[in-house]
């Protein structure tokens, strides 16, 4: 669909149930008038393209809307407003992603958060905050030391 003729259909739309409609059926959010985007219009735009919480506008960016999003695509963690970026949230997207770590406000992170980063990429080490830092290393350390030791058939 052109620009010329999405913005023409969304022209005709005059309900948040059109809005829906149109959306379902394949209409890009950016169509739609603003105020005719809805959460249930901004979900169901994100459910069908799996991403676009870019075209979301930020009034809009409600906690639904961000965890469908992140959950359709961790990449969409980055477009999340900081004040939505809660627990549930973030878990989702660093446990997909574990790179998003580096996006989880501290005052959200926990060890939990930075041990499965960790386990998923050991890489993503250097968003661990200090606070966490020899907590995880200490729990790596002994799951490496239990691999070693069931490999090697040593028991204690």
């Amino acid at each position: 669909m052109s620009e010329d003729t999405a913005a023409a259909a969304g022209d005709n739309i005059e309900t948040i149930e059109e809005a829906f409609s149109a959306v379902i059926n394949g209409a890009h959010l950016s169509a739609i008038k603003e105020e005719l985007r809805a959460e249930a219009v901004c979900i169901a735009f994100i459910c069908r393209n799996g991403y676009g919480l870019e075209w979301v506008p930020e009034d809009k960016k409600t906690i639904p809307v961000c965890l469908t999003a992140v959950s359709m695509s961790p990449n969409e963690f980055k477009s999340v407003p900081l004040e939505n970026r809660e627990f549930a949230i973030c878990m989702i997207a660093v446990s997909e992603n574990a790179l998003n770590l580096r996006l989880v406000p501290d005052e959200i992170n926990t060890f939990g958060i930075c041990l499965m980063a960790v386990l998923k990429n050991p890489e993503t080490i250097i968003y661990v905050p200090q606070k966490f830092i020899k907590k995880v290393l200490k729990k790596l350390a002994k799951k490496e030391i239990k691999k070693f030791m069931k490999k090697n058939d040593i028991e204690i």
